[in-house]
């Protein structure tokens, strides 16, 4: 919390994060979102959170989950990401350990098989990251984000400020993942802390492609599932097998370096959004996990991947 009360001390009024909600671009700059972090880490304190405990987090990373993620680390308790295709028993036994406290759960969905889950173990209190008549908890022990705010013991409790329309271009860092990726989380939140840098996070996975495009970032940080998937998304946007159109984009994508192949390259990188993408920071838990192809593709296309290899990544998986 202190990292983050002196870059928003030091920045105001840059963007921090900025996510796409109900189809608009809502920007949080620093001091909006440390009034956040620290209104939703009361709230979390409320319901009993704190260090040496844990909240389990299951769904894609978006605003409220990412600001989630950071109040859970200020109140010193551990994020426990849950895959999305976890089924009813992994659900079961991650609530049977006795250090969870909370769940914060994405879609209908999601909040019934928790709801269920907790039955048959032990309840505990839900965080609905879902869309409610005028922000209502939809029952006793299942609370919306607004609700959660709302429990906070707070000096100045005006000080909260929402994430609003905002018309600066910072230079941001896009991140496209869900709780699939066990460390990706906790890796992001120390990226943005420590870096001070501006995250980018789409409204839905599905929808990454045109929010990217929208934003055009140069930076990308992501786990290698994600890079395979857009490898195989770049080949899906091609024109058709066999046309003409198809060879000249396969050839640039080969590294074709003819005068043509240049004009050829920039439109793809346009149309896919990549235009002004430089990097992407790919953290792995094997080195063998992206294919020479796949960093030859990316390169072809002007974004040079930067692969490392993370130790909390590989203490996750283990």
């Amino acid at each position: 919390m202190s990292r983050l009360a002196a870059t928003a001390r030091d920045h105001p009024d840059t963007p921090a994060l900025i996510s796409k909600q109900r189809g608009r671009w809502i920007s949080w700059s620093w001091q909006d979102a440390l009034d956040e972090i620290d209104a939703l880490a009361g709230g979390l304190r409320h319901l009993g959170l704190r260090t040496g405990r844990s909240a389990v987090i299951d769904g894609e990373i978006r605003g409220n989950s990412f600001l989630a993620g950071a109040a859970i680390k200020t109140v010193g308790a551990r994020i426990v990401p849950v895959p999305l295709a976890a089924s009813g028993s992994d659900l079961t036994r991650t609530l049977s350990d006795p250090t969870i406290d909370l769940i914060i759960a994405q879609g209908r969905d999601a909040l019934a098989e928790w709801d269920d889950a907790a039955n048959h173990v032990r309840r505990v209190p839900i965080i609905f990251d879902h869309a409610t008549p005028d922000s209502r908890s939809p029952e006793d022990g299942i609370l919306t984000f607004d609700t959660l705010k709302r429990l906070a013991k707070r000096q100045n409790p005006a000080a909260a400020i929402p994430g609003r329309r905002r018309h600066l271009k910072p230079e941001i860092t896009w991140f496209e993942e869900t709780t699939d990726w066990s460390g990706g989380l906790d890796l992001l939140l120390e990226h943005w802390v420590s870096t001070g840098t501006t995250i980018a996070l789409p409204e839905l996975l599905v929808a990454a492609s045109r929010d990217r495009f929208e934003l055009r970032p140069r930076k990308w940080i992501a786990s290698s599932e994600r890079v395979r998937a857009n490898e195989l998304h770049i080949h899906d946007r091609l024109a058709p097998e066999s046309s003409w159109g198809r060879r000249l984009a396969e050839k640039v994508l080969r590294g074709g370096r003819a005068p043509w192949d240049a004009v050829v390259r920039w439109r793809i990188r346009r149309r896919l959004g990549l235009d002004r993408l430089q990097e992407i920071d790919v953290h792995v838990v094997r080195d063998d996990e992206v294919r020479p192809e796949t960093q030859q593709l990316f390169s072809n296309l002007g974004a040079r991947l930067n692969i490392t290899q993370f130790a909390g990544l590989r203490a996750a998986a283990e």
